[in-house]
């Protein structure tokens, strides 16, 4: 969102904990952990950060309703969701669908990667015995080239933007992972098809997300398709772009702008 903003605006990241990402965004706009400014514009992801951004519009987005830092703080006058599920006014995860474009596929699965902390819970040892058979890729360390982690791959387990730019990789997608301290068995929705894909995009598998066994797993990498990866391509391209995500939080701050 960052680098597609500054394309025609000035654009400060703030964040109070700066990781090993800012050394990136630092290619393309400022990034700071203490800021005193006034923006006209601030487009804001955790509630902690509300209020120590000064800014004439706020635009708080919530991406769930179990972590207490991503709930909408009682003052915020515009709030969106990244789904339905979330709230009824959704502006989705924008995806850079240049830099996540698709790659070679192979007609019969044989690669498979695990876009998530595999240390988490039993999760190693369960997609181990999931994907016996294939050949499985797992996140051992943190990187920022997960496109070139996702070339690698037929099929992709994940959730969120995980899910989203492997889509717009042209691979098939199964939505489910572990979460430390939240999720110490496999939960998910599936194979994301034409016939799940409402399921995914309206957060109904983010509302209800299911246990899966290793058996269960087995059966949805089972309806692999090749054919999938152009299919979820273009809908990553339809409803995740970047650059429609960026305009529309342009419009909001267009409708509720104001001076003070």
């Amino acid at each position: 969102m960052a680098r597609e903003l500054s394309k025609q605006y000035d654009v400060t990241v703030y964040a109070p904990l700066l990781g090993k990402i800012a050394s990136k965004i630092k290619e393309f706009c400022k990034v700071t952990d203490n800021t005193n400014e006034l923006y006209d514009l601030a487009i804001i992801n955790h509630s902690p950060c509300y209020n120590r951004v000064n800014a004439k519009t706020k635009i708080f987005t919530t991406h769930s309703k179990f972590i207490d830092v991503e709930q909408p703080p009682k003052e915020a006058e515009n709030v969106v969701g990244v789904t339905e599920y979330l709230h009824d006014n959704v502006v989705r995860n924008g995806i850079d669908c240049e830099r996540f474009k698709p790659t070679k596929i192979n007609k019969k699965l044989k690669n498979i990667l695990y876009l998530s902390n595999p240390h988490y819970a039993n999760a190693k040892k369960f997609l181990e015995d999931a994907c016996k058979g294939y050949n499985l890729i797992t996140l051992e360390e943190e990187r920022f080239d997960i496109e070139n982690l996702i070339k690698e791959a037929d099929l992709v387990i994940s959730l969120g933007r995980g899910a989203l730019e492997s889509m717009a990789s042209g691979k098939n997608v199964i939505y489910g992972d572990f979460r430390k301290g939240w999720m110490d068995e496999f939960r998910g929705g599936g194979l994301i098809t034409p016939d799940t894909y409402e399921d995914f995009k309206t957060g109904e598998w983010q509302k209800n997300r299911k246990v899966m066994s290793i058996q269960d797993l087995r059966i949805e990498l089972g309806k692999y398709d090749y054919k999938l990866g152009s299919w979820g391509r273009k809908m990553a391209v339809k409803d995740y772009n970047i650059k429609k995500t960026a305009k529309q939080y342009i419009k909001i701050w267009t409708n509720t702008k104001r001076d003070i």
